[in-house]
């Protein structure tokens, strides 16, 4: 089998999406498994009805079966280590790093907050 061909993709797919080869039939409506399997191993032509319904089932796109586009990896969550006032000083300085203007708009909302907090109306909203 080639280095890229679109029955290693299928195969490399299915079994990331966890699909056995009997499930993957079932859903794109091939009569039986073994066109699966033939597919994958390189032995069967794979049709363009067949193709489109490949990608929606493997959740994915026609390009990544093709080779033109790689598949995209999952999302991963990424924790932040340390108390939550720690990841939100850090957050702060990132942020005042990365954009100038924040720490401004940050001392704004401040002000803001604090006259909010000894008024019951926006500051604008007073009809001047």
């Amino acid at each position: 089998m080639p280095e890229h061909s679109i029955g290693r993709a299928i195969q490399v797919i299915r079994k990331s999406r966890g699909l056995t080869q009997e499930e993957l039939a079932k859903v794109v409506g091939f009569p039986a498994a073994q066109t699966v399997s033939d597919i994958e191993r390189g032995q069967r032509d794979v049709k363009a009805w067949e193709l489109v319904k490949l990608a929606d089932a493997l959740r994915t796109s026609i390009d990544t079966l093709l080779g033109i586009e790689h598949p995209r990896e999952t999302a991963r969550v990424l924790w932040r280590r340390g108390s939550a006032a720690e990841s939100r000083e850090v957050e702060e300085r990132f942020l005042e790093r990365t954009f100038p203007e924040y720490s401004s708009y940050r001392t704004a909302v401040r002000r803001w907050t604090r006259r909010e907090s000894r008024s019951t109306h926006c500051p604008r909203c007073d009809g001047t």
